[in-house]
């Protein structure tokens, strides 16, 4: 059965998300990983592989980290992502983060 990994470099961010066959032999995954000058390969949870783009995210103590959206949000280790420093007062999709502000801002259309 085919499954979506990741390659890491040495600081453990994600420099390419490739589908892998579970019958792949050590010697395919060894070229995989020095024809992308990578250092490790990880699988990804079933269920995140879709949701997020990892490019350019990380690999930290078994969790898979998409990029920081904001440079205030912090990691929220239980939900495995990244939440502001606050939380929304309401349903995320009626709500922008204000990044200057800090602050979640309703949408008005």
């Amino acid at each position: 059965m085919d499954k979506m990994h990741v390659l890491l470099d040495e600081e453990n961010k994600v420099i390419n998300v490739i589908m892998l066959d579970d019958l792949c032999s050590q010697e395919v995954i060894n070229l995989i990983i020095q024809s992308n000058n990578a250092t490790d390969i990880k699988p990804i949870d079933e269920d995140k592989w879709w949701t997020h783009s990892y490019m350019g995210g990380h690999y930290e103590a078994g969790v898979l980290w998409s990029q920081k959206p904001y440079p205030s949000w912090i990691k929220n280790y239980d939900k495995k992502d990244w939440a502001a420093p606050i939380q929304c007062p309401g349903n995320e999709e009626d709500y922008a983060w204000n990044e200057e502000a800090l602050n979640w801002e309703e949408i008005t259309e």
